[in-house]
């Protein structure tokens, strides 16, 4: 069964643009797979590029690890997404081991 992300098709094509046209493939989804921080970790590690995004009534939160989960500090930005736009807050290099 694949599984399907729940952004909308505008907001993801508003993170595309910001973050390069970056295609985004589904790798790990908490309510399928049931979170796990040690899950997340290990099926996101050495993958590339990864974002992680938490739902929540009224907007999305994430973050995207530009260099993806490594054994060390990565450039760490973390967004939210609400209906009238897109704010950024450059969380800057730290490990995203320490995030979770």
């Amino acid at each position: 069964m694949a599984m399907r992300t729940r952004l909308t098709w505008q907001q993801e094509k508003c993170l595309q643009n910001y973050f390069g046209g970056k295609r985004f493939c589904l790798l790990y989804k908490a309510s399928v797979q049931k979170f796990s921080h040690q899950n997340l970790l290990c099926t996101c590690e050495n993958q590339g590029p990864t974002m992680i995004v938490v739902y929540s009534e009224k907007c999305v939160i994430g973050m995207y690890l530009k260099e993806g989960f490594q054994g060390k500090d990565v450039s760490i930005t973390i967004f939210a997404l609400q209906e009238t736009g897109f704010s950024l807050c450059a969380k800057g290099p730290d490990s995203p081991y320490l995030l979770f």
